[in-house]
């Protein structure tokens, strides 16, 4: 989606000096024409249904607008507008499987488009909020075209409250574009690096099944998921930074945490709360937790894949955060014991959500558990080979060091210089690089092997 260079280096530039040149009363029309016009360029056979579906969310909260919500019509056109999305979800997704979490798996903007659509409704049934007077702001909080993909997904109140007070300053706008450097840098760069060693693997699969083949297959599957949200989701970020919009964080750094909820919350963590959000009980009884960690954690593994192993492999994360939860109010287990069991749970049921069958994933656990021949074997040791500068790299990314040693040499007044410089420098050669991989279809080996 980001990833065009009719994107990158035409229609986000143009759009962007037209938007900082006009008068402020029509920078949202700009926009909301680049929104539409960004659509259209895509997915232009999709477009009609998605601008029909904004028409549909539009009635229906003006309907129920004008109906108490106690009574049995509001409630059944409630119901009625979130089935229409739910159908949609269902109908839209291709048959046909293995797509990358999102990237195919939903024609551009329905995913957000519907929990954007159904927590808007929800709240004007609720009378939490009034519709939208103006059709252009209305329809300008749907068709925002940064947060189309994978979000991040913000409320239509906090959307309103990011929206810039005054011009845009030249400094939100440097930074808005290093953010977006840097998530293409790990959308092309770390994530393709990933994929590519994947694709090895996958072939060597075939003949080659060991245990330690099979849980580094596993960790590198993770961490080329992990760089692809989250380096869209900050390219989205950056983008909005450009126009003025602060969009909410959607991962946190450090990834790595002991505590296996906090590290699911870090990453694609607005989307995560929506479903929290949408599946929580008034009355916080054990029983309840239960079952909204269940409904949450299965729903979003469907909503992300798509298939049935993807909503059992949330249904299995769900068990695993409720057990782990009530095992730890009731034993105070060893750090270490803790972080061994959580990884061990957390392995199994990411391996389930990853597979496309039952058949595979129940193979999966099977190489997992050592049920193959041979525990490590020499080509074992060339896969590790291959991607330990690559593991070396991702673990500084997201441990969250280069933040702490950019406000180290900050502070300093000897090296409060040095990252005035060789940020931009970066900027550069990341950008240089990605656009390098882009038109050549792979990645720089100047990168990995300087």
């Amino acid at each position: 989606m980001f990833l065009n260079f009719r994107f990158l280096f035409v229609l986000f530039p143009l759009s962007l000096l037209l938007y900082h040149c006009v008068p402020q009363r029509w920078q949202q029309p700009v926009l909301l024409g680049t929104s539409i016009l960004f659509l259209v360029l895509w997915q232009a056979e999709c477009s009609l249904l998605f601008f029909g579906l904004i028409f549909l969310t539009g009635l229906f909260s003006r309907l129920l607008a004008h109906l108490s919500p106690r009574t049995l019509p509001a409630r059944l056109l409630l119901l009625f507008h979130d089935a229409i999305y739910i159908v949609a979800l269902f109908v839209l997704r291709p048959p046909h499987e293995g797509h990358l979490f999102g990237v195919a798996l939903y024609p551009v903007g329905i995913s957000i488009l519907a929990l954007q659509s159904i927590s808007y409704v929800h709240l004007i049934f609720r009378r939490a909020i009034l519709p939208e007077r103006h059709r252009s702001s209305f329809a300008f909080y749907f068709c925002f075209y940064p947060k189309l993909l994978f979000g991040p997904y913000c409320s239509v109140s906090t959307f309103h409250r990011i929206q810039p007070a005054s011009r845009c300053q030249v400094e939100q706008v440097g930074n808005g574009l290093h953010q977006l450097v840097c998530g293409l840098a790990k959308a092309v760069l770390l994530s393709g690096q990933f994929y590519l060693i994947i694709q090895q693997m996958q072939a060597a699969s075939k003949e080659h099944n060991t245990l330690f083949f099979s849980w580094l297959y596993q960790l590198l599957f993770f961490l080329y998921v992990y760089f692809q949200i989250t380096g869209y989701t900050d390219m989205a970020r950056g983008i909005a930074a450009c126009y003025g919009y602060a969009l909410p964080k959607s991962s946190r750094l450090p990834l790595w945490n002991k505590q296996l909820s906090v590290f699911l919350q870090n990453w694609n963590r607005t989307v995560l709360r929506w479903f929290s959000r949408a599946f929580s009980s008034p009355k916080q009884t054990a029983a309840s937790l239960w079952l909204q960690m269940l409904f949450t954690y299965s729903v979003l593994g469907w909503f992300c894949r798509g298939t049935l192993t993807g909503f059992l492999g949330g249904l299995l994360i769900g068990v695993i955060l409720a057990w782990f939860e009530d095992v730890q109010r009731k034993w105070k287990f060893p750090t270490a014991i803790h972080w061994f069991l959580s990884i061990i749970c957390s392995v199994f049921a990411w391996s389930l959500f990853c597979s496309d069958t039952l058949t595979e994933a129940v193979q999966t656990w099977g190489n997992l558990l050592g049920l193959s021949k041979d525990a490590v074997s020499y080509q074992d040791l060339y896969f590790l080979q291959s991607s330990l500068l690559l593991l070396l790299i991702a673990g500084f990314c997201t441990s969250g060091w280069h933040r702490s040693i950019q406000k180290w040499l900050k502070k300093r007044t000897l090296t409060a210089w040095i990252p005035t410089i060789v940020v931009p420098v970066g900027d550069v050669l990341f950008l240089g690089l990605s656009v390098l991989a882009m038109a050549s279809n792979a990645i720089p080996p100047l990168f990995f092997r300087w």
